[in-house]
């Protein structure tokens, strides 16, 4: 896999290539579209007001190991830009 860092209004979003797709960390996504602080706090507040979103997170989402600042791996919700539609 490969891992890069895409940039949009100067904020990164992670990034990996997978099964010949790009794959988009959820949070880095959230924080650079909305500004908000904590995008775990945010998604999860979507999610409480939004039943279909709740019920869909998984088809929507895929979780896969990201590296991390830390250089470490961690699983992360990633999304595919096809799933903006």
């Amino acid at each position: 896999m490969k891992y890069k860092l895409a940039l949009f209004e100067e904020k990164e979003i992670r990034k990996t290539w997978k099964e010949n797709k790009w794959y988009f960390s959820i949070l880095d996504v959230v924080y650079a579209f909305t500004d908000f602080n904590d995008p775990k706090q945010y998604i999860k507040k979507l999610k409480s007001r939004n039943d279909t979103l709740q019920n869909n997170w998984g088809t929507i989402c895929t979780l896969l190991e990201m590296q991390t600042v830390q250089k470490c791996f961690v699983q992360n919700d990633m999304v595919v830009l096809t799933s903006f539609r």
